[in-house]
């Protein structure tokens, strides 16, 4: 038995197109490769340096993949002394472990690829050692799996052509030596890592096959039936070829075009074998040697050479992935009781807790179930939230005109699966009744039917406006509230001609409120609802008529 990922990712529709890229800046370069044509969820390989462990920068580039649709494929490296790659320590596994556990990763699959070619001393601090590889490979798959069943763990590619020498050892061999070193080695990881280059010198046929070839993955997986592992799924993460516009002309290496078109053929023929989850050529970008014979961007160029578009042509699958799907409801301060007859725009908060992007374009929604259908409820479209991150959802409810009890609960779905619940309850009530008492400049009692009172809501939408509100004695009184949130507070505002309007905040109540406003001055005499400069205009342009006004008032 292998250990055991979240899942075979050949069990889902897959797009088995990839690039390898140094640089995230290529990402969208990346994207418009590997998802054209039909495909989606394509794959890029990216590694990561030991001194290159920056949590917040790769959570970054992470978020872009997740927008862009692309699955990475992390390859750990340590760092370059003395022109060789040093040997990883044993004091950072724990380390490594960490910082690959924090970071919210785009799928369920976590793929990591084990460090790089071990059968070449220049790899592993300067010594071919299939022993400590064995090791450390046993090492990594355990702890990242004590810290997630999510990680999918992938053996370093190996060089298939590289011989028996000082600084090179036979893949093969390098194999006998590694399961020598730990029996149960293929129970850590979950699929087979195949550089599929076409040798010799990266200029070999497209139909070739065995051993050095782009079928180099077939002559592995023969292999491993040694060993009882040939149903591992293959990830070809290296592979391609030398062309001849580098730096220097090189007339050795096939022409641009015939590149493209080797492509073409290893993709349609050898490369559709159905054990392949991915090929990920080496390499988008390089600017200059060693690796600008392998560069698919012109130098100094923002175009591509024709492998680019060749590839970008052929039609790929649009890919399935499996994410994690969570989220939280937030509807604590949701209303309990509202109006019967009433008209609302409420709203509730989700916040992402899991790893794909909610989106009502990618069949997310919110839904409000166990209501009766008397009461209509719409809720607006989410867009994009990526995890760890809140939105607000608008919700238009109209309560239906007979009073009542309801349990209920909000769902939000994907594809009409539910990801998140959250049960509530809401009461129906009959419309409340506002009592109000007023006085005028100077202390006397309101009286009259010449007064306004408006009601705001917190986001100063205008509820209620009582217009020609009378007043006897002080008091007056507006019934049937409609609209409103009982127990909730709203700004209220009451006017009269050629005073200023006086406001107060009031929490309304589910039965009869009872409010007082300050006393209303007579300082209006432009009738604007403000003193300005006009209020003066007016006063000294008919100061008698004014002053009588104020007396009268």
């Amino acid at each position: 038995m292998r250990a055991q990922a979240i899942y075979d990712p050949l069990s889902q529709p897959n797009n088995r197109f990839g690039i390898h890229i140094i640089d995230e800046n290529d990402l969208q370069d990346a994207a418009n490769l590997v998802n054209s044509s039909g495909g989606d969820w394509g794959y890029v390989k990216i590694v990561i340096r030991e001194d290159d462990r920056n949590l917040e920068k790769w959570q970054a580039i992470f978020d872009r993949m997740r927008k862009m649709h692309l699955i990475p494929l992390v390859r750990l490296a340590t760092k370059v002394e003395n022109g060789v790659w040093i040997k990883p320590r044993e004091a950072d596994l724990d380390s490594w472990v960490e910082f690959l556990a924090k970071l919210n990763w785009v799928i369920e699959n976590r793929y990591v690829i084990i460090f790089n070619e071990p059968n070449h001393a220049q790899e592993w601090g300067g010594e071919v050692d299939p022993k400590s590889y064995a090791w450390f490979l046993k090492e990594f798959s355990s702890k990242l799996k004590e810290r997630s069943e999510d990680f999918f763990i992938l053996p370093a590619g190996l060089d298939a052509s590289a011989p028996n020498g000082f600084d090179t050892l036979d893949e093969v061999t390098f194999l006998q030596r590694l399961v020598a070193a730990e029996p149960e080695i293929f129970k850590s990881i979950d699929g087979w890592t195949s550089h599929s280059y076409p040798n010799p010198d990266f200029s070999g046929s497209p139909l070739a096959s065995g051993r050095g070839s782009v079928r180099t993955f077939a002559w592995e997986l023969n292999l491993l039936e040694n060993y009882g592992a040939s149903n591992l799924p293959v990830f070809i993460t290296e592979t391609g070829w030398q062309h001849s516009d580098g730096i220097y002309r090189n007339r050795r290496f096939a022409t641009p075009d015939q590149v493209a078109q080797n492509y073409i053929t290893a993709f349609t023929n050898a490369w559709s074998d159905p054990r392949i989850v991915v090929v990920t050529p080496f390499l988008l970008n390089y600017q200059g040697p060693p690796f600008d014979y392998f560069s698919f961007r012109k130098l100094n160029s923002s175009e591509f050479f024709p492998m680019y578009l060749a590839i970008q042509n052929l039609a790929k699958t649009a890919a399935t992935p499996k994410q994690l799907l969570s989220a939280k409801i937030l509807a604590d301060n949701f209303p309990g009781k509202l109006v019967t007859g009433s008209d609302y725009i409420l709203n509730v908060d989700i916040e992402n807790t899991g790893q794909a992007l909610i989106d009502s374009q990618d069949g997310w929604q919110l839904t409000l179930t166990g209501l009766p259908k008397e009461i209509s409820v719409t809720t607006s479209n989410i867009f994009a939230v990526e995890p760890f991150h809140r939105t607000r959802v608008e919700i238009h409810l109209k309560t239906s005109k007979s009073a009542g009890f309801y349990n209920y609960e909000f769902i939000l779905q994907k594809n009409r699966t539910d990801v998140a619940k959250s049960s509530a309850s809401l009461s129906l009530v009959a419309p409340p009744s506002l009592l109000v008492t007023a006085k005028t400049w100077i202390n006397r009692l309101a009286q009259g039917h010449d007064f306004s009172l408006l009601i705001y809501d917190e986001q100063e939408r205008l509820l209620k406006e009582a217009k020609n509100l009378a007043f006897d004695q002080g008091l007056a009184q507006v019934d049937e509230l409609y609209d409103i949130v009982p127990n909730r507070k709203y700004r209220l505002v009451l006017t009269k001609p050629y005073y200023l309007p006086r406001q107060i905040y009031a929490k309304l109540s589910e039965s009869a409120t009872r409010v007082t406003f300050p006393v209303l001055l007579p300082l209006d005499p432009s009738n604007d609802g403000a003193l300005t400069w006009d209020d003066a205009k007016a006063f000294f342009k008919k100061p008698l008529e004014t002053f009588g006004l104020l007396i009268a008032l």
